[in-house]
């Protein structure tokens, strides 16, 4: 019953079968799972017996689902881990309670749950994941589960020492598999051409201020930067700013409000950016990666359906690629170096937002006793000589206890622990593919596209082909990678099809144009089913 009203509500209203989380076709999250990329996507359902784990591969040109009942992990065990997460202030500080609560949510997640995922993940040659939370779990801090990395092969990806899930393999999350299929979409540009920065609004945050600096150090001279800081960090300047940005740093104070997530909000110098005033706004002029600065405001709360997506849900709504967010407290140093090594890795065009941050939190981990004393002791020069020691008197105690603490301790990587990185996550599947591809204004666009060149198939096979060709040339120009080369050899057999007496030749010209695009696209993208279709296509011709 459910099935035939999606499908019903997929022909009366398309945009909003997506927007609804209408259910997804297998097609329509092939692109999430490139076929030279080895992605799975973990759906997970906790019931009250037993949990369904669904991991989602690509297989040629389709995608295989494998299922797994697992008895021992159920809704009572992840109320356990509720109660912990709460009772261990896991949401709201960084403190030595937090630090056992996590080792104790890692472990729990082991023995029941995550052990037997990463051995089969590692099986698959699965090298990259997006984990889908259910209500029971979106809360929970998954990717920080241990692990033995001696017991996990990934082609690429060093894993012996890996005693986290997170340390083995690039985590990204999703609020669902609709956001998945809206996500993967938003493509990562041929160039990044606009870096906009709005950091430190209420004068109190002199990390997130040091991180703009040194953002706007490191854009290239051809990349057009434009930062705002203190009072400049206004609501009008990020509402002027982000529909023509490719990345956005926002470096402010943020709330999740668990009881009411619709007020969740980012606080800049003259008002709150709330999450209903996200979920309500159009659609970003372009697709832009949202990195955001700001305490908790990447956490979700259980069983709320709203408090699922949380902010970065929201983002992506409107049509962010994906966000860069913390589930808790996030502390300067540390994450200040994070988000200075992701923007270096992110502008590696084979990397995926999710392996970017991974390569930047393993740097994180490494980094050298010395050099946390530096960074620590430069933030405390800056301070002293802008003022804001005074000022800031408390911040500026918290980071000198900080770098007094590192001082003290015989640890020779002072952020090894996943305090200082497992609250750095990634929400959303955008910027997936290398540069090159479109990138699209609206998140369903591409889901509408991908429609429409079903209803244009539909009207070859009946011999409609004038009103074929007019929705394939609509689709072409948002179309890249797999479903361009559709909708080209699709187009190739129209126009053949269609020919009029006397065009043989110039028909043939044009088919056949189209189907050398067609395969070099396939080609690239490793697509033996493609090649094939194409191929017969060319043979029809050719006949």
């Amino acid at each position: 019953m459910v099935l035939e009203e999606s499908e019903k509500l997929r022909d009366r209203d398309r945009v909003l079968h997506a927007k609804l989380g209408g259910l997804i076709r297998p097609a329509e999250v092939l692109n999430a799972l490139p076929a030279g990329d080895p992605v799975a996507i973990v759906d997970l359902v906790v019931g009250r017996d037993f949990t369904i784990i669904h991991i989602l591969k690509r297989q040629g040109d389709k995608v295989q689902v494998v299922n797994h009942v697992n008895p021992v992990f159920t809704a009572k065990d992840a109320l356990d881990l509720l109660k912990v997460w709460a009772q261990s202030g896991i949401p709201g500080e960084i403190s030595e309670r937090q630090r056992k609560g996590l080792i104790e949510i890692g472990e729990t997640l082991h023995d029941k749950l995550c052990c037997w995922l990463a051995k089969t993940l590692g099986g698959m040659g699965i090298g990259q994941m997006i984990v889908i939370p259910d209500g029971l779990t979106r809360h929970l801090p998954l990717h920080l589960s241990r692990v033995c990395g001696k017991e996990i092969n990934i082609p690429g990806i060093k894993t012996d020492d890996a005693q986290i899930l997170g340390e083995a393999f690039p985590v990204e999350y999703a609020p669902c598999l609709q956001a998945v299929a809206i996500s993967q979409h938003q493509k990562r540009p041929l160039e990044v051409k606009v870096v906009l920065s709005l950091a430190d609004p209420k004068s109190n945050l002199p990390g997130a201020r040091n991180t703009a600096d040194s953002l706007g150090s490191r854009v290239p001279a051809s990349v057009s930067y434009t930062s705002y800081l203190r009072d400049e960090a206004t609501l009008s300047n990020l509402s002027r700013g982000i529909d023509e940005a490719d990345i956005v740093f926002i470096g402010a104070h943020g709330i999740f409000k668990p009881a009411n997530p619709a007020d969740s909000y980012l606080e800049l110098h003259d008002g709150r950016w709330t999450m209903a005033e996200m979920l309500d706004r159009p659609a970003f002029g372009r697709s832009p990666v949202i990195i955001l600065s700001a305490c908790e405001v990447g956490a979700s709360a259980p069983g709320d359906e709203l408090a699922a997506s949380g902010i970065p849900g929201a983002l992506i709504s409107a049509g962010a690629a994906c966000v860069l967010a913390g589930l808790w407290p996030l502390e300067d140093i540390s994450t200040g170096y994070a988000v200075e090594k992701f923007l270096d890795y992110l502008s590696h065009r084979g990397y995926r937002p999710a392996a970017a941050l991974f390569r930047a939190l393993c740097k994180l981990r490494q980094l050298p006793k010395d050099r946390a004393i530096e960074r620590c002791q430069n933030l405390l020069d800056k301070m002293d000589e802008d003022g804001t020691a005074d000022s800031l008197a408390d911040q500026y105690l918290r980071l000198n206890e900080l770098k007094e603490r590192i001082e003290d301790s015989d640890a020779e990587h002072p952020f090894a622990s996943p305090q200082f990185w497992g609250g750095i996550v990634i929400v959303g599947s955008g910027w997936a593919s290398p540069a090159g591809a479109m990138v699209s204004a609206s998140p369903t666009q591409p889901i509408e596209d991908l429609l429409k060149r079903e209803e244009a198939q539909a009207m070859l096979s009946r011999g409609q082909f004038k009103e074929a060709r007019k929705i394939l040339e609509e689709i072409l120009p948002n179309a890249d990678g797999v479903e361009r080369a559709r909708a080209l050899n699709t187009l190739a057999a129209v126009v053949w099809g269609g020919r009029r007496d006397g065009t043989d030749k110039s028909a043939r010209r044009e088919a056949m144009e189209f189907l050398t695009e067609a395969e070099d696209l396939a080609r690239a993208d490793q697509n033996e089913q493609l090649l094939r279709n194409i191929s017969a296509t060319r043979q029809k011709i050719d006949l």
